[in-house]
């Protein structure tokens, strides 16, 4: 669920978004891997000439420390 914080250049139909969200993660190394995902949102947030819903897709990086013992 995301909400609406800040609003501009746009008139917002909804300040609500529900949505569903997918990804995969790989570990290159015992430390390092990389990640991506995709969001569709199901709630019209924008409206002009049709409904449009959000669409995010994030990538990144990440590495992890061993503190485990």
């Amino acid at each position: 669920m995301d909400f609406l914080v800040e609003q501009k250049n746009f008139e917002a139909s909804n300040e609500v978004d529900l949505g569903i969200t997918a990804g995969i993660g790989v570990d290159i190394t015992n430390n390092f891997g990389v990640e991506a995902r995709v969001k569709k949102g199901f709630i019209p947030v924008y409206t002009f000439y049709n409904d449009h819903s959000n669409v995010t897709f994030q990538a990144g990086v990440y590495y992890t420390f061993n503190m485990k013992k």
